[in-house]
């Protein structure tokens, strides 16, 4: 299964130099988007802001996962716990969430070493990144 997402970056934060159609890496020491790497979307030359797309492919096996067909996409359950899965500068895409399900299906970082103590990891919106990225 693949997913995407397209985000904005400077120029700067890219290497090598973005022309549409190149894949790129994100050069950003300072950025949980680091390391990165995706396609260039945007056209033309002498870009400033660049939109690139990233792709992430998933391998869906037997185990402790169940993915099935859902409304918006595919619904992850876990028959177990999935902690041994998740570690911290893994990118993920959100799911489940209820209190803010506008935020379901929105790719996010992990930015913490372990999950709370109600099991839940903290993560930042790989979106909001970029944004703010675009500001300075």
């Amino acid at each position: 299964v693949e997913f995407s997402t397209t985000l904005r970056f400077q120029a700067l934060q890219l290497e090598p130099n973005p022309r549409h159609g190149i894949e790129v890496t994100v050069v950003d020491r300072n950025s949980p988007c680091h390391g990165l790497r995706g396609m260039v979307q945007s056209r033309g030359q002498n870009i400033s802001s660049v939109s690139v797309e990233f792709c992430k492919r998933f391998h869906l096996q037997q185990g402790p996962v169940q993915v099935r067909p859902g409304k918006k996409g595919l619904e992850v359950a876990a028959q177990n716990s999935v902690e041994h899965l998740l570690r911290r500068g893994l990118v993920v895409m959100l799911h489940g969430l209820k209190s803010k399900p506008e935020l379901n299906a929105e790719w996010a970082r992990v930015v913490c070493e372990e999950a709370k103590e109600d099991g839940r990891w903290e993560v930042e919106l790989l979106e909001s990144l970029s944004q703010k990225q675009e500001a300075r």
